[in-house]
């Protein structure tokens, strides 16, 4: 008797791990889609009129002085914000002008 009870219990906790809501790989995704929100030089919120676009991605800055320390090291400040789990956004393709 103990046995069939056991077989639906089991039956739905595998099928529960194969649901969308137990689906680790959309978590990790939504969790390495950060956007950005702070400087990656001074860590102040950004202003989205500050930016460079660096090897296809858009970094904001709090001010124009970061952008200048930003492009003495570009390759820092990118590894700072990966670190910190966030995924610059892409920039605007060129037009054709």
């Amino acid at each position: 008797m103990m046995k069939l009870l056991c077989i639906p219990i089991l039956a739905t906790a595998i099928v529960a791990s194969r649901s969308p809501a137990g689906d680790m790989t959309a978590y990790a995704a939504a969790k390495e889609t950060k956007q950005q929100t702070t400087c990656p030089v001074m860590g102040n919120p950004i202003d989205k009129s500050v930016y460079v676009d660096y090897k296809g991605k858009r970094i904001y800055f709090c001010c124009k002085s970061c952008v200048q320390t930003f492009t003495r090291d570009p390759e820092k400040y990118i590894k700072k914000l990966e670190t910190s789990g966030v995924t610059p956004e892409n920039s605007p393709k060129a037009s054709g002008k």
